[in-house]
């Protein structure tokens, strides 16, 4: 960790690029990268070149993870990587986006926040549920960094698992962090599903509104063909 042009450069800290402009000093060119909270660093070419060959990856909208070093008591950025998780990088840049200030950290408010962040792994939230998770969890949570940290211990849990403590998956599709769900999970899910809708007796239900016999041992293939059709008639 350091301070670079006024701002701290922090080893493993996720930022999003809001502007990358070309600069040079003394003959050697660099990237001036700017964030959404507005802070700027450099990206110099590396040694032997390593780090230009990577600026093409440095794109306005990018959420990328500093890798920083120290050279003479002064950090610098030796390396990034590209961040492909879609809910880390939305989350960061919500972070980054709207500062917050004389605000706590909450223990409660963390605790609920990962317990979305496991809804949302298992399948559970679609986009704008997503994105009110973050807006509501920006209200509560101080740190960009406490939300990230919050993000990789439910992904770490539910990737322990298969599936989020708190049982919340609820659309019989395979998990969005990689590993596919179990034939268990997926009726879980869509039992869940149906829950989350207000429906707390699933058999009544189907048998009323589908025709299914209350008796018959749900698969995960008729789930999927019944979650596709009651959220288009429903549109849920």
């Amino acid at each position: 960790m350091g301070q670079k042009g006024g701002i701290t450069l922090i080893d493993g800290e996720i930022i999003v690029i809001d502007k990358v402009e070309d600069d040079s000093y003394d003959g050697k060119e660099f990237k001036k990268v700017t964030d959404k909270a507005g802070n700027k660093f450099n990206v110099k070419s590396g040694r032997g070149g390593a780090l230009k060959e990577k600026w093409p990856l440095l794109q306005e909208g990018i959420a990328i993870k500093l890798s920083v070093g120290e050279f003479n008591g002064k950090p610098f950025v030796k390396d990034f990587t590209v961040v492909k998780d879609e809910f880390v990088a939305q989350a960061t840049e919500v972070a980054q986006t709207q500062v917050k200030t004389d605000r706590n950290d909450s223990i409660e408010a963390q605790v609920a926040f990962k317990g979305m962040v496991e809804l949302f792994i298992a399948g559970a939230l679609n986009k704008d549920e997503t994105n009110a998770t973050i807006r509501w969890a920006m209200e509560r949570i101080d740190l960009p960094s406490v939300i990230v940290t919050q993000i990789e211990e439910a992904k770490g849990e539910t990737n322990k698992t298969g599936k989020s403590s708190q049982e919340t998956q609820t659309e019989p599709v395979d998990r969005q962090d990689g590993g596919e769900a179990t034939d268990e999970e997926r009726v879980n899910g869509f039992l869940k599903y149906l829950e989350n809708h207000g429906i707390k007796d699933a058999k009544v239900f189907l048998s009323a509104e589908y025709g299914i016999d209350p008796a018959e041992t749900l698969t995960p293939k008729k789930c999927e063909a019944l979650y596709k059709t009651i959220k288009k008639d429903k549109k849920w």
